[in-house]
């Protein structure tokens, strides 16, 4: 989700971008050429203009469309991980004979805490066992 709110906020920023640079190029050849530019100059500024925010808004919808078939892929590695830290939890727990439904359930929903967590119970019971 954050990934998402970064790519849309990277591309708002570079559409303005893009804005504010055709704006400053208007206004600087507005300024440095004579007081009534001829009709045709402006026409096919505006034309140039025109086809340039086409290719913006292109860019922006395959952009837009990038985000919508990323975002499932995101979901579906986020799950695996999910399911990989809640295995892993579960073995643990089934080796040490502990309740492996519980450990799998606090490994999925917990992912990193309940990794760490098990690495720290392991550590301490291997310095704690009589040699």
């Amino acid at each position: 989700m954050i990934f998402r709110k970064i790519k849309v906020l990277f591309v708002a920023g570079a559409i303005l971008l893009g804005h504010l640079f055709i704006y400053a190029g208007v206004s600087y050849g507005d300024t440095a050429q004579s007081a009534q530019p001829p009709i045709n100059s402006a026409i096919q500024e505006n034309e140039e203009l025109k086809s340039r925010l086409a290719v913006l808004q292109g860019d922006f919808s395959s952009l837009e469309n990038e985000m919508k078939n990323n975002d499932g892929q995101f979901r579906a590695s986020n799950g695996c991980l999910m399911f990989l830290f809640g295995a892993f939890c579960a073995l643990w727990a089934q080796n040490h004979r502990r309740n492996a439904l519980v450990w799998f359930i606090a490994g999925a929903a917990f992912t990193v805490i309940a990794a760490l967590a098990v690495l720290l119970l392991n550590h301490r019971e291997i310095t704690q066992r009589p040699r």
